[in-house]
């Protein structure tokens, strides 16, 4: 069994470093085929990760294993203070009168687009996951990069189009990536089950210990 997660490991983080040159590569062509669009991604994506950030504060704020109130008051104001400030950053860069719609589009297909094409490299990369998880991955990032071709072809027309579709297009690769992460555990995909893939793509203090007594539960069943 631990054979089998060493290797496991190791074909993880072969897949993160090809996903990695891809993202750079990504980015590189963003910058160079759309100026206007990149220039914007650098103030845009940073603040999406701050408002993330600030909905984790907050969740934190609320925990009940923080026993001290101050502290739990200090990171519920942080959390909101965070969310805050990338929202009215995000509603100031997009007041500008020359960012049109189509730009919308491409700051929204592009990760889009990462994510369907690091979906196809874990599929293929990483083998010790079972065949019909991976080629489900496979095939919903392939659908993907079509999706997101399209969107990005035609970003000036259908505007509600896009975002409905952009929309339902990540909601589905999250449910391929979900269920083929917890397929290493043996776990369907359930609601009760969705809180140990936040766990792993996150890599939560909380990850190690599921992740322990999964392992030894796998093994006292072979």
């Amino acid at each position: 069994m631990m054979e089998i997660e060493n290797l496991l490991d190791k074909q993880k983080r072969i897949a993160d470093e090809i996903s990695l040159a891809i993202l750079i590569i990504g980015v590189l062509c963003f910058g160079m085929f759309l100026h206007l669009t990149f220039i914007m991604s650098i103030m845009i994506y940073p603040m999406f990760s701050l408002i993330i950030y600030g909905i984790l504060k907050i969740r934190k704020g609320f925990n009940k294993k923080l026993n001290e109130t101050a502290l739990k008051i200090l990171n519920v104001l942080f959390g909101i203070v965070c969310i805050l400030f990338g929202l009215l950053l995000i509603i100031f860069i997009f007041s500008y009168p020359n960012i049109g719609l189509n730009q919308i589009i491409y700051l929204l297909a592009f990760p889009v687009l990462i994510v369907g094409i690091v979906g196809i490299v874990k599929g293929i990369i990483i083998k010790e996951y079972p065949y019909k998880y991976r080629a489900m991955n496979i095939y919903v990032g392939i659908i993907t990069v079509i999706i997101t071709s399209i969107h990005f072809i035609l970003a000036e027309y259908f505007f509600i189009f896009h975002i409905s579709s952009l929309t339902i297009t990540i909601l589905i690769n999250i449910i391929s990536r979900a269920a083929m992460y917890l397929s290493q555990y043996k776990l369907s995909l359930k609601l009760t089950n969705l809180r140990y893939f936040f766990y792993i793509i996150n890599d939560y203090p909380e990850f190690e210990i599921f992740r322990r007594i999964m392992l030894r539960r796998l093994a006292n069943k072979k």
